[in-house]
């Protein structure tokens, strides 16, 4: 199987000792978000950790991130580990 209109656009939100933050999956989705959802036809998101955080004083939910980006991209395959 060969699709030439194949592409991989890796969004970089751990560090190379394999470290991130919160806040840098935060900004990670948010950048998947800001693109046309023509972009994104399967989204892998391998990694895990705590629902509710805070980040500036302003508190998120991770899973209503997702859910977010699962409503954008409604033609999209989301990937997702549980229990990393």
């Amino acid at each position: 199987l060969k699709d030439t209109n194949a592409n991989i656009l890796p969004i970089k939100v751990f560090d190379q000792s394999g470290v991130t933050s919160l806040s840098s999956i935060l900004k990670g989705l948010a950048y998947l978000s800001a693109l046309d959802k023509s972009q994104a036809r399967i989204v892998n998101l391998s990694f895990a950790g705590p629902r509710l955080i805070t980040v500036d004083g302003k508190k998120y939910d991770v899973c209503q991130a997702y859910a977010d980006l699962a409503k954008k991209f409604d033609n999209t395959v989301f990937v997702a580990a549980a229990g990393n």
